[in-house]
């Protein structure tokens, strides 16, 4: 991984419906609705919701509806499926984004502000997780996510993807990873 870039997401409620009080079902991929959900309690609460595969599959299918159908989707979703927007921003959170990593074969300048991402194996047994992450946290690594995944070879091992924030430079991340490696 080289990098990573944030884009904002902006919800917006389209329809061809010019009321909000007619709108009838609202589609939109599960994670909009979420995103989205005291907006639409307080505008929309007539509404049924209507959970698709996308924000885009949602525009689709409001956009070909003939009846006031509304879809939570982007600029994009509607430039794409000319369904006009009729409220903009309706996301609870104004500093929503999605992250994306940005991955390549070339090494990146250091700024200061990286994170680091590693992933390693445990034994599946009580107390390896709090063990390995008790490690990071003695060498002062800044843990901002934890998951861990099943090892499809061995029942008895999982593997754990761990980032680490700023100020957890490699000086004090490496010694944590190598008291890990022990």
């Amino acid at each position: 991984m080289t990098g990573e870039i944030y884009i904002p997401v902006r919800h917006h409620l389209l329809s061809h419906c010019k009321d909000l009080a007619q709108i009838t079902r609202i589609y939109s991929h599960s994670q909009g609705f979420e995103q989205c959900q005291a907006w639409l309690s307080e505008n929309c609460p007539q509404a049924e919701n209507i959970s698709v595969s996308s924000t885009a599959k949602g525009a689709m299918l409001a956009g070909a509806e003939p009846d006031c159908a509304a879809a939570i989707c982007s600029d994009l979703g509607s430039q794409i499926f000319k369904l006009p927007i009729l409220q903009r921003n309706i996301m609870s959170s104004a500093t929503n984004a999605t992250r994306f990593l940005v991955l390549g074969h070339s090494k990146c300048e250091r700024t200061g502000a990286d994170n680091t991402l590693m992933t390693i194996c445990i034994d599946h047994k009580p107390g390896a997780m709090a063990g390995a992450l008790g490690v990071l946290a003695k060498h002062s690594n800044n843990l901002c996510a934890v998951e861990s995944y099943p090892d499809r070879d061995s029942p008895r091992r999982c593997f754990v993807w761990i980032g680490t924030l700023p100020p957890s430079s490699l000086r004090r991340t490496t010694p944590g990873i190598r008291a890990l490696s022990v």
